[in-house]
């Protein structure tokens, strides 16, 4: 797990856009483990409490057409946001993900990860050039 991450808050809490944080991995992750690993994480600075506007995008591929692969988006390793089993058409397709998600979160820091597994399949599953926002909404 490796990525860069950026502060792009504009001050006061409470506002519309509020606390944007932002952060990036662009180093392919493959797996064959059926466990999920962890490919990137954002670790906000204690947040106002609030509704905010989670949202990820990366990139994946896999060895072989029969190979399936789940990724899940979560906060703080216990509310799962978003799973989604994950296959390409013919190994070695590129193909794309993205999503959001309005979540309340409490007053604090939280922690947002994607993480991966191979769901089935004998391939390796891939992931890389992942990118996860959250900004005050509410």
């Amino acid at each position: 797990m490796s990525g860069s991450h950026h502060d792009l808050s504009g001050g006061g809490a409470g506002s519309f856009g509020d606390s944007a944080q932002y952060a990036e991995n662009t180093t392919p992750l493959g797996t064959t483990s059926a466990v999920f690993s962890e490919y990137l994480t954002l670790v906000t600075p204690v947040l106002e409490a609030g509704t905010y506007r989670i949202g990820w995008v990366f990139q994946y591929e896999a060895t072989t057409a029969s190979t399936i692969g789940e990724y899940q988006a979560t906060i703080d390793d216990a509310v799962n946001v978003d799973t989604e089993s994950l296959k390409v058409a013919s190994a070695d397709e590129r193909k794309s993900y993205a999503n959001f998600s309005f979540e309340a979160l409490a007053f604090g820091s939280h922690k947002i990860d994607i993480d991966i597994r191979r769901l089935s399949g004998a391939g390796t599953f891939t992931i890389d050039d992942a990118k996860i926002e959250i900004w005050r909404a509410f």
